[in-house]
């Protein structure tokens, strides 16, 4: 990333630059989560057990700005995931999610590290 700033002697060139920047940032941050997002649900399926595939090809994943969604339509799919009396969980999208939440710090912390310490 690289993000070219010139400070006038106006305070209105910097408040311009900072706008800027922010715009940049967010998007960086958008596109980040939206790719954390698909590899969880990539990951997500998988760890689905398969039978008949049907609820490993299920999963689906929804991103706008900052929030991403993943979930998977099919009924039985929480039964599969948190488990019953008789069947034992797989906690695929837990795990999924977990290991989500380890790269999304990484990649925002490297993203930090990227960004100027002051302006």
């Amino acid at each position: 990333m690289s993000v070219k700033m010139s400070f006038g002697s106006s305070l209105k060139d910097f408040s311009r630059d900072v706008a800027k920047f922010s715009k940049q940032t967010q998007k960086e941050v958008e596109d980040i989560i939206a790719k954390t997002t698909k590899e969880v649900a990539r990951d997500a399926r998988i760890r689905t057990p398969v039978d008949t595939g049907r609820l490993a090809r299920a999963w689906k994943f929804k991103v706008k700005g900052l929030d991403g969604e993943i979930f998977n339509p099919v009924p039985y799919a929480i039964f599969i995931e948190f488990g019953t009396i008789f069947i034992a969980p797989f906690h695929m999208l837990t795990m999924a999610l977990r290991r989500g939440q380890n790269r999304l710090k990484r990649k925002l912390k490297a993203l930090e590290r990227k960004m100027p310490r002051k302006f």
